[in-house]
């Protein structure tokens, strides 16, 4: 009898059910998922040290101050900040990420690295800017703990081969299908920054280089600004890579050259803007074939495999499971536009257009005859980034005395404070973000707040 013919539907239907099955199925090598594990835990170990300072800082901010992320209202005053209880969760997440990186009960680090990064790392979130540098190193922290990412490059792995003589793991979807997970959240990542562009007819590229400029008080080598044509193309390139970013990893022949654009366009933005987004640089090491490079493995493709219902049920549904959830979460803040969120948040998405000057404040130190000199707040901008400083003089002009006041405390504990000064004053300013006027003293404005206390 011969076969029923299939419908149109159907013909249409089979091009993309190959690509998915190809993109989920295609088995891959444990060395590979193991090259990963060993970048999130080594980026998450440099991360702790190189953040330390700040964490710590903020561990010891006044509660007044706390602006708590999406879905943390009522939840984060029963956080304990502390400097002590921070210092020793730091301390355990910093033997933990060795432990992941070295190898050693590597599923069960990264599981324990969960809550903590949640914790130690969510501390400067709760005070108004959240780093998107940082979320989605907790993403890979779940992936890697629910997946085999210890078969290869690792003591543990060592040791089994030592002690039981085992063969080298064979090419398997266990270890393809995590690394899947993190191209797709990658990809939802820049999605979530790309739409609301695309809505919006695009980026004020220029107006956000200015506010970005004036941030850091600094300006490129190169003032792209000055080359029109130049600005039109890295704004509609921007808006394409990053919508067609997630579909075309899809594609395997397509899949090296989005890699490299991607790496090519974080380097643009630590040129052009001082946004390195590193930790997200590193992950990219999950797009490279490192069996085929090291090994010399031929080039042949390796076939979509069929798993057995054991190889589901056991070993493949915590990944599944774990990779659905975070895509599910990471989906869901993003088509909400919560870009405050922590640890899932829509990315930034840079629309808009920034005015031509910035809110910001000046703190005044007022000396026995009443002469005001300005405080050199330099040694607080060592201890926060300028975007969190920012962000949080900016929230303290809308707040109440409260906030003020315990913002004078952050300054009398950090600034640097002239001998003999009375009280401090705290005044409302404006700066202006036009590159060419970079040097110019902040106008000041309203008076808000005079603080009493002696100093010093």
């Amino acid at each position: 009898m011969a076969p029923e013919p299939r419908s149109a539907y159907s013909n249409a239907l089979t091009p993309v059910t190959g690509v998915l099955r190809r993109f989920f199925l295609t088995s891959g090598y444990a060395l590979d998922l193991a090259v990963f594990r060993v970048a999130v835990f080594g980026v998450l170990l440099a991360y702790l040290l190189a953040e330390r300072s700040e964490i710590v800082a903020f561990a010891e901010f006044p509660q007044e101050l706390r602006i708590p992320p999406a879905g943390w209202q009522g939840i984060v005053e029963e956080i304990p900040f502390s400097a002590g209880s921070v210092s020793a969760c730091w301390w355990l997440l910093v033997a933990v990420s060795v432990a992941g990186l070295l190898g050693v009960y590597a599923r069960t680090a990264a599981w324990v690295a969960v809550p903590l990064a949640v914790y130690v790392l969510g501390v400067p979130q709760f005070f108004g800017k959240v780093d998107h540098n940082s979320q989605h190193l907790i993403w890979f922290l779940a992936i890697l703990g629910a997946s085999r990412c210890s078969d290869a490059l690792s003591l543990s792995s060592l040791w089994r081969a030592r002690t039981e003589g085992g063969a080298q793991p064979q090419p398997s979807v266990l270890y393809s299908l995590p690394l899947r997970a993190v191209w797709l959240l990658i990809g939802l990542a820049y999605l979530s920054a790309g739409i609301p562009k695309l809505g919006g007819g695009g980026i004020e590229l220029q107006n956000y280089l200015y506010q970005r400029w004036a941030e850091l008080d600094w300006e490129p080598l190169v003032r792209i600004d000055q080359y029109p044509a130049l600005l039109w193309v890295a704004s509609a390139a921007t808006v394409a890579f990053e919508c067609l970013f997630i579909v075309l990893i899809f594609f395997d022949r397509l899949r090296p050259y989005v890699a490299v654009a991607g790496l090519a366009f974080h380097n643009m933005t630590l040129l052009f803007m001082r946004i390195p987004f590193w930790t997200l640089q590193a992950a990219y090491v999950a797009f490279v074939p490192w069996t085929r490079i090291l090994a010399r493995v031929r080039r042949r493709p390796l076939a979509p495999e069929k798993p057995s219902p054991s190889t589901w049920s056991d070993l493949l549904a915590p990944v599944a499971v774990v990779a659905a959830g975070l895509v599910i979460a990471q989906a869901g803040f993003a088509a909400a536009h919560v870009t405050r969120g922590w640890p899932f948040a829509a990315y930034p998405a840079f629309t808009g257009k920034p005015g031509s000057t910035k809110k910001t404040l000046v703190v005044m130190a007022v000396d026995q005859n009443g002469r005001e000199s300005p405080v050199d707040l330099s040694p607080l901008r060592q201890r926060l980034s300028p975007e969190r400083l920012n962000t949080l003089t900016y929230n303290v002009q809308g707040g109440d005395d409260d906030e003020r006041r315990a913002l004078l405390t952050v300054v009398r504990r950090y600034a640097a404070i002239p001998s003999g000064t009375r009280s401090l004053r705290l005044y409302r300013a404006r700066m202006s973000r036009d590159p060419d006027d970079h040097g110019q003293a902040p106008e000041v404005g309203k008076l808000l707040l005079v603080d009493p206390l002696r100093v010093g």
